[in-house]
């Protein structure tokens, strides 16, 4: 492997672990195909548990003195009551805390392949593989995603589910482009910035 391939996978590598965790706040999604036919459910809801999260420090941060703030923006659309809101921001709040954590391993992981081979390449040695770590990176996250996503759907219950997934068909998900992973910006210039999506709203 060339050093030029090297620096192109190293970008590639942190761009997308990177954007898989920040993409949430631009309401844009990490796809190596830019024209996947449908958002599987898991990334709907991983997008939008990451957008009610933004709008609750949105709301701390402008001193709401109405629990529900964050809520306005959707709630009424989303035909939400109190007890579920409640459930939704506490499902927001601890899927960011598990996403902050898989995305501090991620960082190591590619850290760590990245001294190793850049040092091999300045040596003038092979390129290691890619370590096992790195490889189950994604597929860590999509267990995760999917588990806060089957996690809330059963707290929440059918009916409540079926109301949440039709508002997201038809009022989030449309909202939300389809990027390859080569176009995302690794990080946001401000990861509690509140998608366009509320404006909409």
């Amino acid at each position: 492997m060339t050093k030029t391939a090297l620096i192109a996978l190293l970008i590639i590598l942190t761009a997308h672990f990177c954007s898989a965790q920040d993409a949430p706040p631009d309401v844009c999604i990490a796809n190596a195909i830019a024209k996947t036919p449908a958002l599987p459910k898991y990334l709907a809801y991983r997008h939008f548990l990451a957008y009610v999260d933004a709008l609750d420090k949105q709301a701390i941060t402008a001193g709401a003195t109405d629990s529900y703030q964050f809520a306005k923006p959707f709630a009424s659309h989303a035909g939400l009551a109190a007890t579920e809101l409640d459930l939704l921001w506490d499902q927001a709040k601890r899927m960011m805390t598990d996403l902050k954590k898989q995305d501090e391993i991620a960082h190591a992981a590619i850290l760590a392949f990245r001294t190793k081979a850049l040092a091999a390449a300045r040596s003038d040695k092979p390129i290691p593989p890619l370590p096992p770590e790195i490889r189950n990176l994604q597929r860590s996250l999509t267990a995760l995603l999917v588990h806060h996503y089957v996690e809330l759907q059963t707290r929440l219950g059918p009916v409540t589910s079926a109301r949440l997934d039709h508002y997201l068909d038809y009022e989030f998900v449309p909202h939300i482009s389809m990027k390859p992973v080569a176009e995302i910006t690794p990080h946001h210039a401000d990861p509690d910035a509140i998608p366009r999506f509320a404006d909409q709203q």
